[in-house]
């Protein structure tokens, strides 16, 4: 999965003269340099990966919950992506994505990052409504920032009461130029394990999520005597 990944972008860069272009659009970013996403987010199966503007779901139906027929279908607010579990169908990360790097304070970014950070109080909540209520202090939901050539991955958890906590974990962001015409660049390699790492404990939350699940159905279910 790394390889492939590392290949795909060495494959993008070789094809740039080794050099990112510079003042590239939005779609330009998502396609040509985090194009390979797709297939790194589906492969192995456990996660789905939607690509380009899409509604959220969660957002969707609280935005819905209280209506009638003189009351018009909200959709809500568009992100960039989304990540469902497989297995559940429930959203375990949006996607919001920029084309300039403003770095982790940018006007851009940290608007995205209050957009991301709704939508992911959206999933927590629709998750949390489909589990037990002591799963609440364990579930994470999850968040990836795209500003031009830097990724930021985020996570929302519960603290207590009514106080959530997001975090911005880590920043990090292809190079301008290529570390070394060979395959093996530093910097490609680091974001590609943290990709990874991300990726596992999204997996991790995801298969959580469907034990939660499967408990919640059965205890709201009981079997006729």
């Amino acid at each position: 999965m790394i390889h492939e990944a590392i290949l795909g972008v060495h494959s993008f860069y070789m094809n740039q003269s080794y050099k990112l272009p510079k003042q590239q659009s939005e779609a330009w970013y998502r396609i040509k340099l985090w194009g390979f996403l797709t297939n790194f987010i589906d492969a192995g199966g456990k996660l789905e990966y939607q690509p380009g503007e899409t509604t959220c779901r969660a957002t969707m139906l609280r935005m819905n919950l209280v209506r009638d027929l003189e009351t018009r279908h909200q959709q809500g607010p568009r992100v960039d992506g989304m990540i469902t579990s497989s297995i559940t169908q429930m959203e375990m990360c949006a996607i919001e994505a920029g084309k300039v790097d403003e770095g982790t304070t940018g006007t851009k970014v940290l608007h995205d990052c209050r957009k991301l950070a709704k939508t992911m109080k959206d999933m927590f909540d629709l998750i949390c409504n489909r589990c037990p209520a002591d799963c609440r202090r364990q579930l994470a939901t999850f968040g990836i920032l795209l500003s031009g050539a830097n990724i930021s991955f985020v996570s929302l958890r519960y603290v207590d009461g009514r106080y959530y906590r997001l975090h911005v974990e880590s920043s990090i962001s292809f190079p301008p130029t290529w570390d070394d015409e060979g395959i093996v660049s530093p910097t490609i390699i680091t974001l590609m394990t943290k990709l990874v790492h991300f990726k596992q404990r999204v997996e991790q939350m995801a298969k959580d999520v469907a034990v939660w699940v499967q408990v919640w159905q059965e205890s709201d279910d009981p079997q006729d005597e």
